[in-house]
């Protein structure tokens, strides 16, 4: 490598590790990547990243740049791994092999490949795509292609590998605050995994918060799971937590906590107690509708919403290192104490009085009073008619 050659490594590799790249998106590394390695000389024509995630849906997704327009990405799912495009491209011998693949597109060995087509349409003389083994041993990988006559020089080749474990090391730091993300949102929620990244993560460190709450159950759950095999039950639950919970998202709620075929849903808009209510409603409404349209020939999936307005606290509980981000507090307990009202009347939903004076709609019909275990007085509840 010449003087000039490891000048222009030692000015990427310093970029790349620089506060520019540790905080900015994938995006912006990449079309600041391709224009650093077009003034280096390089006659760049695509730069793509192929990385490698933990998610439920996503297996990885591709971050891709072109001359001429910003970089895009696209997320690729789960199903992706078995594409015949997948199965018979580079990616998967970079991935499972870790090695070092180039192809070129101005020779004998040009390949008909639908997985290069596009590159070879654009005039790509040669593609070499490389490995970024991350520290777990997950594997990701980085292309690049040339429109250079011959393709890649050796002096192009040599500034490609001292780029390697640079670009491996930034993107792999990026990938695991993602995959943090991702986790936290997942099993906890969006809000809340928010809230723990921001440094709320200490037991007896929690907020009093006004919000709408929602308690939904699937009625006749425990005959059904005694009836069926349980890989039949485990269907069956995952089709009423996809008619339920995207109701719930839609509405800007979120799920804290899932019981079983329980589920306790919270909502806490910044408009105000009426606001949370009308979106509890909305999502209560619609995640029954969803739930009417699924269709099992052996199980009719039926459920009831409670819903009440109080506060609560919300933040941890627990012992340790072994702790909860959840809500507690009365108004928790009486919403599933209303609950259970749902299943003795088959009313689909059922509120509580003060939840029901935050709606602006008539439709809302007295039960009478109830006694709920645990407490004293009888709660007057009402259903939804509307």
């Amino acid at each position: 490598m010449s003087a000039l050659d490891r000048t222009a490594a030692f000015d990427l590799v310093s970029w790349l590790v620089d506060d520019e790249c540790q905080h900015g998106t994938a995006l912006c590394l990449v079309d600041g990547l391709a224009l650093r390695l077009r003034d280096a000389g390089l006659a760049l024509e695509c730069l793509n990243l192929h990385l490698r995630t933990l998610h439920p849906e996503i297996l990885a997704h591709t971050v891709s740049w072109r001359p001429g327009a910003p970089a895009t990405e696209l997320f690729i799912d789960h199903h992706h791994r078995r594409a015949p495009v997948y199965l018979a491209s580079p990616l998967r011998r970079v991935m499972t092999q870790k090695q070092w693949v180039s192809q070129r597109f101005d020779g004998p060995d040009t390949t008909g490949s639908a997985f290069y087509a596009e590159f070879a349409a654009a005039g790509v003389t040669e593609m070499v795509f490389a490995p970024l083994e991350n520290a777990d041993g997950t594997v990701s990988a980085f292309s690049l292609g040339t429109s250079r006559p011959g393709g890649f020089s050796a002096s192009d080749r040599a500034l490609i590998e001292c780029l390697q474990k640079p670009l491996r090391t930034v993107l792999e730091l990026k990938t695991l605050r993602a995959i943090g993300e991702t986790l936290l949102e997942t099993y906890i929620g969006p809000g809340t995994g928010k809230r723990i990244l921001a440094g709320h993560i200490r037991r007896g460190d929690m907020q009093l918060v006004d919000a709408a709450l929602m308690f939904c159950d699937l009625r006749g759950f425990t005959t059904m799971s005694n009836r069926l095999a349980h890989n039949r039950v485990i269907h069956l639950l995952n089709r009423y937590f996809d008619a339920i919970l995207p109701a719930i998202n839609a509405e800007g709620g979120e799920v804290l906590k899932f019981m079983g075929d329980g589920i306790l849903g919270f909502f806490h808009h910044e408009e105000g107690a009426n606001a949370s209510c009308t979106a509890a409603l909305r999502a209560a409404q619609a995640g029954l509708a969803r739930l009417a349209t699924v269709c099992e020939l052996d199980a009719e999936l039926r459920a009831g919403m409670a819903l009440h307005h109080g506060i609560v606290g919300y933040g941890n509980v627990g012992s340790g290192k072994r702790l909860d981000f959840t809500v507690i507090g009365r108004d928790v307990n009486l919403t599933s104490r209303i609950e259970t009202v749902c299943s003795l009347t088959g009313k689909p939903i059922l509120m509580s009085a003060r939840f029901a004076e935050h709606l602006d709609h008539p439709a809302t019909v007295s039960i009478g009073l109830h006694t709920l275990k645990g407490f004293e007085e009888p709660v007057e509840l009402f259903s939804w008619e509307g």
